[in-house]
């Protein structure tokens, strides 16, 4: 097929252009050569910067079913990476709207109007697995077959938007599949304390986040609280151990390893009807967070709670094998290169 060379002039749609993932495979796709719809529910410097490349914006939600339709007439493929998020506090209705209903939209779109559709890339999440308990240690790395329990309302949406995107393989023909990515940054995010990443090793951005929520899990209080307490800095960062003085074991992608899975999805001939998982190397969140305050010089405080994050991370075995899929990042590399960008001088 050859997709993702650019051999084809008919575009490739990507929602969520804006965001951290479906910028980084637009970008990869614009240096193969090919013409990319961005569609985005607002301007961004993200979306601009695509612009300026020659991608053509389509700025609105997913219930906009004329945008839809003018924007996928006649595409090449679409990857779906457009959602909103469970970590950003938003409504459980918005969730459902924009999840699963505005899959839905987008899979009438590429039906009614893309007859040559080669490949319908849906997003999901390995929030699909997560039952909200500790998950038994001899289930770990979680592979495609484990059951999608769907425990959350975000998780539920992904459930229900791929078994959408199956549906329409199997009534209508459209070649779909769908990644299941775990956690997933850029590496600037992983030093900024009050993002998504930050906010769990930086105490400010954890206190600020917490500060902000109308409701707290009996663990993120506790948690918040012994942060409240003694010598501790807003500056400074932290990491939470388990009582025996283990650190959870977990999983964090660079999103230009997941753009380049999705362009192997894209080209392999086996890769329509499946579910692939996109992950890197397990950490310690210990490793992790004192390698960050190594590099800023930074305090860290080692709290002690039993299973306030337990241990996450999934197979790739499957991507590896029928995609090649090969991560080329680490999150210790990814916070070198944040650094780097960040003041320009090297790193010991």
């Amino acid at each position: 097929m050859n997709l993702s060379k650019g051999t084809q002039q008919m575009p490739v749609v990507i929602t969520g252009a804006g965001g951290r993932i479906g910028s980084a495979v637009a970008n990869r796709l614009l240096d193969a050569g090919h013409r990319i719809h961005a569609i985005d529910v607002v301007g961004s410097p993200a979306v601009d910067a695509l612009v300026a490349r020659g991608a053509a914006a389509f700025i609105g939600t997913l219930d906009n079913t004329a945008m839809l339709a003018e924007a996928l007439t006649d595409a090449d493929a679409v990857v779906h990476t457009g959602a909103v998020l469970s970590s950003h506090g938003k409504s459980d209705d918005l969730l459902i709207s924009t999840n699963f209903v505005g899959t839905y939209n987008l899979l009438v779109a590429a039906r009614d109007n893309a007859p040559r559709l080669r490949r319908f890339v849906n997003f999901s999440s390995d929030a699909v697995y997560w039952g909200g308990s500790v998950p038994p240690v001899d289930v770990l790395p979680v592979d495609e077959h484990f059951p999608r329990t769907g425990s959350s309302v975000y998780a539920a949406t992904k459930v229900g938007a791929e078994q959408l995107a199956t549906s329409f393989l199997h009534t209508y023909g459209l070649p779909t599949l769908t990644i299941r990515p775990t956690m997933t940054a850029a590496p600037s995010e992983l030093l900024v304390p009050d993002s998504v990443f930050g906010r769990r090793w930086f105490v400010g951005g954890a206190l600020r986040w917490w500060d902000s929520r109308a409701t707290l899990s009996s663990a993120d209080a506790e948690v918040r609280d012994m942060l409240r307490d003694g010598d501790i800095g807003l500056d400074d960062l932290f990491v939470v151990i388990d009582p025996d003085g283990t650190s959870p074991l977990t999983m964090l992608n660079d999103a230009r390893d997941v753009a380049a899975g999705v362009c192997l999805a894209l080209d392999a001939p086996d890769a329509v009807g499946q579910a692939f998982n996109l992950g890197s190397t397990e950490f310690t969140e210990r490793a992790l967070v004192d390698h960050i305050a190594a590099r800023l010089g930074r305090r860290v405080h080692v709290l002690t709670h039993p299973g306030h994050r337990p241990s996450w991370y999934i197979s790739s075995l499957k991507a590896r094998s029928v995609l090649g899929y090969r991560p080329q990042h680490d999150v210790f590399s990814m916070v070198d290169e944040a650094l780097r960008a960040q003041n320009g001088t090297e790193l010991p």
